[in-house]
């Protein structure tokens, strides 16, 4: 082996090495020989978080595969990976070795982190199990020692000399990491037959899940059999024609490898290129990147496999023969001959009218319609240098491309199938053609258009809305003033008649409850202390009806805010009471017609005042709340409350409770009157807010 060969790989192991260690920590120290794991089932039944503990581990087996740093252990069916920490240079294949070490989490199983490594002798290796592919997919295989067999696809040689096969195995292509076979022997293993054993590893994710297992094969004596040698030049492999690919009739199986000559039609991508032989297309799917040309000559020789319904070309290999002349498209006339078999993988021109175009993950997907019946056509977006080079909706274009079935239709009465809808690939938007046009109103234009005139619409709609609100405002301020009017004449004919009539009388019947208090002779402490009672109570007639006369006088007191207004008249009607009130408010209050105003404020004081003459109360709340389209008013007392129903009868005489009811109704007010003995009382007046602007 060449010296700068030897240079490198020792180079690589090394770096390998440092940078297992740093990976996993600083070495524990020699394991505890009473209290070690010994059974490999065991550590691997160990749950992730027990086996990052570090238990100390003692474990024997045979070695089935060795590496710089990886060390693979069998004892009977059970098989774990152990990293070698501290390496044992005599160990090899077949060795029988007791490993000292601590338990690890790993990435997908429990392993071993091996201090010591001491020789005990050799034994034969394990009987090799057979897995199927989906078993070692899964990890259920992993680290066990397998045998497996099928044919190399594909052939990579590493710069160190280790080779990476991916061979057919149950249906998928398995990775195999095989030591270095001599050079005649690796220049026959693509498309050999091959039975290998090695042990199984694989590629695992932060999660704990296998991405794809790799089959480990050191290539050692009795670990690879070549049962059918690959051909020494695959391109001396007989041709066979894309038609001849599969089926009864064909004269290549599948997974074999097969020699096919022809012309390039399209190359989409470095590993995928298309060619037609004589009248048939063929997909073929490179193992390795590789440029060609449209009309180059090429042969190409990989495995033949179904694709969606017709045969493709995998890991295959190209050989140019020369420049040729561009293959001429196949020429469609209807989208219903597109699902002509005889058009998939192949070249094909179509005209249609472009209906919708959306960009999909690295391209643009045009839907384009002939005749009622669409198609999709795609194109990759680097084909694409600005979105000015797609063509507006409604275009009538001409697409030149690779046809491909997408979908199948579900299968017949005799479990037969055929294509339900294909795509077109066009290489570049060269291969586009503009045929005409869409006329300038477009969808799009007379959308616009119809938003133009729906704004408009929309604003005169508006203004006319705003014009009648303005009107309906003006109409509610005249009326208003209207009622202001008459409600002032109201009140000061109401003020007359109480400074003449109601006034007089109470200050009469208090000078002669006064004439009656020093002239009573019999029983003179009770006669004073009815009449200091009479005298209280007309006094206090005598102060309503000022007060009254007061608030029929003042032409400016229903032009207040209604809270202030509110809050002032309770507390003045409190005055001298003792009694506490707490006021709540919520809600910005609009302005009121001065009749609803007048309203709710004698139904707030006769509420207060039947509170203060009956019900003894120690606390009296006046909540005040504007929501939701309706004013509230709450007044309630924690006194000893009444039987509602027994005070409403008729003949009870209860005048107060009566006139709430008359007022609530005037304004078209709903009011609720809640109490019960020793429950207090609740007196609450809900009105909308369109009848506090129209009521009377």
């Amino acid at each position: 082996m060449p010296a700068s060969v030897t240079s490198l790989r020792l180079r690589a192991r090394l770096f390998a090495a440092v940078l297992a260690v740093w990976l996993a920590g600083p070495a524990p120290a020699a394991a505890p020989a009473g209290a070690a794991l010994t059974d490999i089932k065991e550590i691997r039944s160990l749950s992730p978080e027990k086996a990052g503990e570090a238990l100390p581990v003692v474990v024997r087996g045979v070695v089935t595969r060795v590496t710089f740093y990886e060390l693979f252990l069998q004892e009977g069916p059970d098989a774990i990976f152990v990293w070698q920490e501290v390496r044992n240079p005599d160990v090899r294949v077949g060795d029988y070795v007791e490993v000292t070490g601590f338990s690890h989490s790993g990435h997908l199983f429990p392993i071993v982190r091996c201090s010591d490594i001491r020789r005990l002798g050799t034994r034969p290796l394990p009987e090799p199990q057979i897995l199927p592919y989906a078993e070692l997919a899964t990890g259920r295989g992993d680290s066990q020692w397998v045998e497996v067999s099928g044919i190399v696809a594909t052939v990579v040689v590493k710069p160190d000399g280790l080779l990476t096969l991916r061979m057919l195995y149950d249906g998928a292509l398995l990775r195999v990491e095989l030591n270095a076979l001599d050079p005649a022997r690796t220049a026959r293993l693509l498309g050999a037959h091959v039975r290998l054993r090695g042990v199984v590893n694989g590629f695992k994710s932060p999660q704990r899940r296998l991405i794809e297992p790799v089959l480990g094969v050191d290539g050692s004596p009795g670990t690879v059999w070549i049962e059918q040698p690959g051909p020494l030049d695959i391109f001396a492999l007989p041709l066979s024609s894309a038609a001849a690919l599969g089926g009864p009739g064909g004269t290549a199986a599948y997974r074999e490898m097969v020699h096919v000559a022809g012309t390039v039609t399209r190359q989409l991508s470095p590993q995928l290129v298309f060619l037609r032989d004589e009248a048939h297309s063929l997909e073929v799917r490179l193992a390795e990147p590789a440029t060609v040309h449209i009309g180059d000559q090429i042969e190409a020789v990989g495995f033949a496999e179904m694709g969606i319904i017709q045969p493709v070309l995998n890991n295959a290999r190209l050989k140019r023969r020369g420049p040729g002349e561009p293959p001429l498209p196949r020429r469609i006339r209807e989208v219903a001959d597109l699902l002509d078999l005889r058009n998939e993988a192949d070249l094909v021109t179509i005209e249609g009218e472009l209906r919708d175009l959306s960009r999909r993950n690295d391209g643009y997907v045009m839907i384009l319609t002939q005749g009622g019946q669409s198609f999709n056509v795609e194109v990759g977006a680097a084909a694409v240098t600005t979105s000015a080079d797609l063509p507006p909706i409604g275009s009538r274009l001409a697409v030149t491309g690779i046809c491909q079935i997408e979908r199948l239709t579900p299968p017949d009465l005799n479990l037969v199938v055929a294509p339900a809808s294909v795509r077109i690939h066009l290489r570049s938007m060269d291969e586009l053609a503009v045929l005409s046009r869409p006329s300038w109103w477009t969808p799009a234009r007379l959308l616009a258009l119809v938003a133009v005139l729906s704004l408009f619409a929309l604003g005169a709609l508006g203004w006319i809305l705003t014009l009648n609100r303005r009107v309906q405002a003006q109409t509610r301020i005249i009326l208003g003033n209207a009622r202001k009017q008459a409600t002032l004449e109201e009140r000061n004919r109401i003020a007359r008649e109480f400074h003449d009539t109601l006034e007089q009388q109470l200050a009469g019947a208090t000078i002669l409850l006064d004439a009656i208090d020093t002239a009573m002779a019999d029983q003179p402490q009770r006669a004073r202390d009815n009449l200091q009672t009479a005298r209280a109570m007309l006094r206090h007639s005598l102060d309503d009806a000022q007060q009254a006369v007061a608030n029929l006088r003042n032409n400016d007191l229903f032009e207040r805010e209604f809270v202030p207004l509110i809050e002032d008249a309770v507390q003045a009607r409190l005055a001298g009471t003792g009694i506490p009130v707490d006021f709540h408010t919520e809600g910005a209050w609009p302005e009121l017609d001065s009749m609803v105003k007048q309203h709710l404020l004698r139904m707030v004081q006769e509420s207060v005042t039947n509170a203060v003459k009956h019900a003894t109360p120690g606390r009296i709340t006046v909540s005040l709340r504007a929501v939701a389209g309706t004013i509230e008013m709450e007044v309630a007392d924690d006194g000893c409350g009444f039987v509602v129903q027994d005070q409403l009868r008729p003949g009870t005489h209860e005048f107060g409770l009566i006139g709430l009811q008359e007022r609530a109704e005037k304004i078209g007010a709903r009011l609720t009157i809640r109490s019960a003995p020793r429950q207090g009382t609740t007196v609450r007046v809900a009105l909308p807010l369109d009848a506090a602007f129209s009521a009377a």
